[in-house]
């Protein structure tokens, strides 16, 4: 099968090739900071959604609860 790990021969691959991006993220910094900032909402309310539903599955819709 194919070594979809990023390492080949036991080494790990270099993140040289993604400094020589800096230029040109750096001119669109805000954007590249609000689009890391909304990946990691979307990830952290991908992960909490399932949470909230065995949650009010689990103890349900009570009169207590309210």
């Amino acid at each position: 099968m194919a070594n979809i790990s990023g390492e080949e021969d036991g080494r790990r691959r270099s993140l040289g090739p993604l400094r020589r991006l800096y230029p040109y993220i750096f001119r669109y910094r805000k954007m590249v900071i609000g689009a890391i900032i909304s990946l990691v909402v979307a990830a952290a309310t991908t992960l909490a959604l399932p949470m909230a539903v065995r949650r009010m599955i689990d103890h349900g819709f009570s009169a207590s609860d309210s």
